[in-house]
């Protein structure tokens, strides 16, 4: 079975056969309209292989212009001495601006720059590669753009995104051999990792969103396409369920 561990925007899965890299994370979409509004979501967010928590916020210090900041922390597997564990987290922010393209309808796009790391240990590898430690981490570097276009109501809103970015691994380090499904044969992760550490991405996501004016359920899926390389290893998409709370004058 496949476990995971989830950046926000990086993800590295423990399976039994071989690791995947990459999944998407949640995109915080928060149609802004006015100075001074403020949006905090927060919720589940995961995949077919894990679980997660998200936490994003934006806040319009302009009538045109917003802040961003998220982020996300990812536990994978269990504590027994011989499974697969994982953990790893990430911090992004950024600013962007945001403009009314007619009544209920709202353009934005925001430009970000997130930090993170990863910790991912298969120990049972450990067994046939007895030189090596079984584990592989490395720090992550993204940048991403991020326009959208949404439909904004008092009780209903929903909104189309269109994240395109680079994910960037450096500081690989550890001792890890696994087999890849675009390699012949096992090898060392490190050294495909080193080879394959920068990759471009298009993320398109539908959000929708329901209830109350200032506090509504908040509903996420998308899917995420490697442009540099087709074969990387990564989760192809993502859902998020949460709460958004939004703050604005009346």
């Amino acid at each position: 079975m496949k476990k995971l561990v989830l950046l926000s925007t990086v993800v590295v899965i423990l399976a039994a056969c071989s690791p995947v890299y990459y999944a998407p994370s949640t995109q915080h979409v928060p149609l802004l309209t006015e100075e001074e509004e403020f949006t905090v979501a927060g919720g589940y967010s995961g995949s077919s292989s894990a679980d997660g928590a998200t936490i994003n916020s934006a806040y319009a210090f302009d009538s045109n212009w917003a802040l961003m900041a998220n982020g996300s922390i990812f536990l994978a597997g269990d504590s027994k001495d011989n499974s697969s564990t994982g953990s790893g987290g990430h911090l992004e922010a950024g600013a962007g601006y945001f403009t009314e393209v007619s009544d209920k309808l709202v353009f934005e796009t925001y430009g970000l720059i997130g930090f993170g790391g990863m910790n991912n240990r298969f120990p049972l590898t450990v067994q046939d590669y007895p030189e090596t430690t079984g584990e592989i981490k490395a720090n992550v570097l993204s940048l991403a753009l991020q326009p959208s276009f949404g439909f904004k109501s008092k009780y209903f809103e929903a909104a189309i995104s269109f994240r395109t970015g680079m994910v960037n691994y450096s500081n690989i380090r550890g001792s890890l051999m696994m087999q890849n499904e675009d390699q012949d044969a096992v090898g060392s992760q490190q050294e495909y990792l080193e080879d394959n550490k920068s990759n471009f991405l298009f993320e398109p996501a539908l959000t929708i969103r329901g209830g109350l004016e200032f506090l509504k359920l908040e509903a996420q899926t998308g899917g995420s396409l490697n442009l540099t390389n087709q074969e990387f290893p990564q989760d192809p998409s993502w859902i998020t369920i949460g709460l958004i709370y939004r703050l604005q004058d009346d």
